[in-house]
């Protein structure tokens, strides 16, 4: 498929923001249209040989079927054009696709009184009011004093978390007054297999079951749509509070674990003690 084959124009997002940009299943025209600094979805199929572009951070894998030629009934004619197109990939990847090429933040969640989503450098000043007052044995991997250095920090989180996993620590506010309230979110630990979740309340807003609402979102999320098998906490022994909204929300003690003199508590529950049907949801 040529470029012009591929362009999808002005495409439309359930809230109606208008986005556009190029699918193509040609490995030299998707690296073309990327050193233009085009965003652009390469297209796997088994005419192509399903090739790897490093180049192209994003693609797609679809079979022959996914294609309606444009001269028939379905397609709809356009020209006289020999274009296909693709009508089996969600839009709403491809909108996900455009916001990281422009750097926009995802999205996430919206629960009954929050909304989840990835963090940005404006965040900076609402991480410090966030950990303002966080006990440094609980929270060891606390900001830098110098928020020149977290700023960095946060560019470099961005890029390599979010673009990488696709998942992170996001940005909870509350959906009324679009405040910033606290971080919750699954993180990545070195030597586990599972993501761990992580969460914070600001001061101002800690006695109002902030946490526990974020952190069910943030599991619902993690299992049904990006099908973890699992998710773990790590608590410090004598953080009473993370251990009691651990266990509210379903995680079981599954060892104990000893960090800088420390001892920390490992948790951990899997996705089939928390589907439909097997047991009390946690996220109701």
């Amino acid at each position: 498929m040529g470029a012009g084959d591929g362009k999808i124009a002005d495409a439309q997002k359930e809230e109606n923001s208008g986005f556009s940009l190029w699918l193509t299943d040609e490995p030299q025209e998707a690296v073309r249209l990327r050193e233009k600094g085009e965003c652009v979805v390469f297209v796997l199929t088994p005419g192509n040989g399903r090739p790897w572009v490093p180049q192209i951070p994003y693609c797609v894998e679809i079979e022959e079927d996914a294609f309606i030629d444009s001269g028939s009934p379905e397609g709809g004619n356009h020209n006289g054009s020999e274009a296909r197109y693709f009508h089996e990939i969600p839009t709403a990847y491809l909108y996900r696709v455009w916001q990281r090429h422009k750097g926009l933040p995802w999205h996430i969640l919206d629960t009954r009184r929050l909304s989840l989503r990835e963090m940005t450098e404006v965040d900076l000043d609402a991480l410090y009011e966030i950990h303002r007052e966080e006990d440094s044995r609980f929270f060891p991997e606390g900001l830098q004093e110098d928020r020149t250095v977290e700023l960095g920090k946060i560019r470099e989180y961005i890029r390599g978390m979010y673009g990488f996993y696709g998942f992170g620590i996001w940005m909870v506010s509350e959906k009324e007054t679009g405040q910033a309230v606290g971080r919750a979110g699954l993180q990545v630990r070195e030597g586990c297999a599972e993501p761990e979740l992580g969460f914070a309340i600001a001061p101002a807003f800690r006695g109002k079951g902030y946490a526990l609402e974020a952190c069910r979102g943030v599991l619902r999320y993690g299992f049904e749509e990006l099908e973890l098998p699992a998710v773990r906490a790590v608590v410090h022994r004598e953080n009473k509070k993370s251990l009691r909204l651990c266990e509210k929300l379903g995680f079981h003690v599954d060892k104990e674990m000893k960090f800088a003199e420390d001892v920390w508590i490992g948790l951990k529950i899997e996705r089939e003690e928390c589907m439909i049907g097997k047991g009390t949801e946690i996220w109701e």
